[in-house]
């Protein structure tokens, strides 16, 4: 997989911004590296959510944490458990989830004002609005084709479900007549 210089400038703003946060829940929250359960729910609640919503590899999430790849893996197997059975993990994974969000949503702002800035200022003659109005229009025509994509296998879906149910019940059927058959030998 080939990765571009954007993709690196994001994941490590990426980066920057989630380990400023993860010090401050340390500091403020009062969280240490033992394993005392408290603590084990901040750590893992912050590898799931890092894992599932931002860009940044499982290694790095780890490194914030000061822990092993491992570390991560385990919590995210173990996160839907978690957030059903234990009522003190939901409430703080669904925390941290709304406040690593705003900071993402205000990285992606500030880089796309950065990006306008430095766009403007390499080249003065670029009329950013007419830019912007291609990149809009691209994007919603790429998500037009997504939609009519997630139409289709929806379609796909409920058509395979019905023949999974027919394919079911006539199994179903078959293995009472072949317990009947057997009586009768």
């Amino acid at each position: 997989m080939k990765i571009n210089s954007s993709q690196i400038f994001r994941a490590n703003d990426q980066y920057t911004a989630l380990d400023k946060f993860w010090k401050n829940v340390v500091k403020e929250r009062g969280v240490t590296s033992t394993r005392q359960r408290i603590n084990v729910i901040y750590r893992h609640t912050f590898s799931c959510v890092c894992y599932d919503i931002s860009t940044l590899p499982i290694v790095q999430i780890s490194s914030i944490l000061d822990r092993d790849h491992a570390t991560v893996i385990h919590a995210v197997k173990n996160n839907e458990n978690n957030r059903k059975y234990d009522h003190s993990y939901e409430t703080i994974y669904i925390w941290m989830h709304n406040e690593i969000s705003q900071i993402l949503k205000s990285h992606i702002d500030e880089n796309a004002i950065s990006i306008l800035t430095r766009v403007r200022d390499r080249n003065p003659e670029i009329d950013i609005d007419t830019l912007l109005e291609g990149v809009n229009r691209d994007w919603t025509i790429k998500m037009s084709l997504l939609k009519e994509e997630n139409i289709r296998l929806t379609k796909e879906n409920k058509s395979l479900s019905k023949y999974a149910n027919s394919t079911n019940q006539r199994n179903k059927l078959l293995e009472s007549e072949l317990k009947r058959v057997k009586n009768l030998i």
